[in-house]
């Protein structure tokens, strides 16, 4: 197995190719696309977010556990997250709802 140094690969991919008759330059676009193949940023491989607020809603019933629910979810969507990110993305999910507790406060002899 060779190792490339960074300068290497930067040579190989960012110099530019010629095909004959004109110059052919990697834009950034494509040089990304080949340094970093899978990102992020590429929504075609994103695992199908699971609706949050019908697990919450349901988590509040007697008797359903989040592995109850992950088990829901990988049935319908066979490639998606697995159990420690699902509940790792509904803890998440969960710290973004603003908690509101109301209590109402008597003054003493009323």
């Amino acid at each position: 197995m060779d190792i490339y140094t960074f300068g290497a690969i930067w040579i190989a991919l960012a110099l530019p190719r010629w095909d004959g008759h004109r110059q052919m330059i990697l834009s950034d676009t494509d040089l990304d696309r080949l340094i970093y193949p899978r990102t992020a940023r590429d929504v075609s491989n994103r695992a199908t977010q699971p609706d949050w607020a019908y697990i919450h809603r349901e988590l509040r019933r007697k008797g359903v556990t989040w592995s109850l629910l992950w088990e829901e979810y990988r049935a319908n969507y066979p490639q998606s997250y697995g159990y420690s990110r699902f509940c790792d993305l509904y803890t998440r999910w969960e710290g973004k709802l603003s908690p509101v507790m109301r209590q109402r406060h008597l003054l003493p002899g009323r």
